[in-house]
């Protein structure tokens, strides 16, 4: 189901009335997902997901590090896209809010 959810994200991105929204979904999953991965690095469990990189590469602690660092990048960029851009013109295209 989470692909799906992930998919739905990617194109309500895509969509002016539905970018905000989709920007703060998506940066809630990504600090959910950094929140798993540093507990179990601080519980000294080394995951093996397949989402580190490739396939025959075994798990590693810092494959984990970079990852919760990638969804800390993530994470602020989907909130500044949540907080920065708003709908123009009742849904045609994607303004920039000026401060």
């Amino acid at each position: 189901a989470l692909p799906w959810l992930e998919m739905a994200l990617g194109i309500g991105l895509l969509l002016p009335r539905t970018c905000r929204l989709a920007a703060v979904i998506a940066a809630g999953l990504f600090l959910v997902f950094l929140a798993v991965l540093a507990w179990a690095l601080s519980e000294g469990i080394i995951v093996s997901c397949g989402c580190f990189g490739k396939e025959d590469e075994p798990p590693s602690a810092q494959a984990m590090q970079a990852a919760i660092v990638r969804n800390a990048l993530l994470a602020a960029a989907a909130l500044w896209v949540g907080l920065q851009f708003h709908q123009k013109d009742a849904g045609v295209g994607i303004a920039y809010k000026s401060a």
